[in-house]
């Protein structure tokens, strides 16, 4: 029986349906709950993280690493910036020891998806600038603490506007963004942090799930209300479409760039669909949902490659 090692936590969908899925094949989900302390050991026995054994297993899924929050708050609810160094600190090692034990795991089994893919998701600028070194359409992006360079935006403008991102993906709504005229508003813009300030494209947000080799479905993400940027807020509805040839074989190209063997692609379909403009690529994409608004079943083509690698790492 093949075992596969699911790390996140215990309760969030994603890891509860995929554990369905593989039992359905005969195989053993291998539970490695999050919520739990790391407690993360490597040596020439083996390797355990959140109390539990990795012997045995013949692949990995990575949904959610459980990381320490790199934050604390007072009692104001303001940053504590001694404590959030700390924080910082204990946040950077827990993610430092995780990585040591993918790396010696995906020595000996398939890891979904590897430790390099990690940095797509909290180095947002790096991700969009290797997409525009390839030569393929992304938003022009201007990752910034200074103030000062915020100002100059005004100086700059974009027919479509601009947008204001965190530089992590997945905290913090995209808002719409007036270029500031002082520096007291430039700061207010920037809250204590770095952000980016992206070019606004206006259109449908669009998320291709790539599994293996293969654009399994592919949906549009619409909101409710008109005007919103951030088809995350609120109400929204969900189409299954099918994307262009092209659109698709990038798709599989961007996951493959970050050598992601499942990958949620996002994309904004602009001009009516005469533009494709890639925003990133998601390397532990929510699923759940998806499958219940388009009826396309991600976790059993996710078992299926799970397996498959499983198999082939112990031939």
């Amino acid at each position: 029986m093949s075992k596969i090692a699911l790390i996140g936590p215990a309760d969030r969908e994603e890891v509860q349906r995929l554990a369905l899925r593989l039992e359905e094949r005969a195989a053993e989900p291998l539970l490695v709950d999050t919520r739990r302390p790391a407690e993360i050991r490597v040596s020439a026995a083996g390797e355990e993280a959140c109390g539990v054994s990795f012997a045995g297993v013949g692949a990995v899924y990575v949904a959610d690493l459980g990381l320490p929050k790199p934050l604390a708050v007072d009692a104001q609810g303001g940053t504590d910036r001694e404590l959030s160094r700390a924080a910082l600190a204990h946040s950077q090692a827990t993610s430092a020891a995780w990585r040591v034990l993918l790396e010696r795991l995906a020595r000996r089994c398939a890891v979904f998806n590897p430790p390099a893919s990690y940095e797509v998701h909290g180095l947002k600028p790096f991700e969009i600038a290797s997409y525009l070194e390839r030569g393929w359409r992304a938003p022009a992006t201007l990752a910034t603490d200074d103030a000062s360079a915020l100002l100059e935006l005004a100086a700059r403008p974009l027919a479509r506007g601009r947008v204001r991102k965190d530089l992590v993906g997945g905290y913090g709504y995209t808002e719409l963004l007036t270029p500031p005229q002082s520096l007291d508003a430039a700061r207010e813009v920037l809250r204590d942090s770095a952000c980016m300030a992206q070019e606004r494209i206006e259109g449908d947000a669009v998320r291709a799930f790539v599994v293996g080799q293969r654009v399994l479905v592919a949906a549009e993400i619409l909101p409710q209300g008109y005007g919103e940027v951030d088809s995350r807020r609120g109400t929204h509805r969900v189409r299954r479409i099918e994307l262009p040839a092209e659109i698709a074989e990038l798709s599989k190209a961007v996951a493959a760039h970050w050598e992601m063997s499942f990958a949620g692609v996002d994309w904004m379909r602009a001009a009516g669909g005469a533009e494709w403009v890639l925003l990133e690529c998601n390397s532990s994409p929510f699923w759940v949902e998806l499958e219940r608004r388009t009826g396309a079943d991600i976790g059993s083509a996710l078992a299926d490659l799970l397996l498959r690698r499983a198999r082939r790492a112990f031939a």
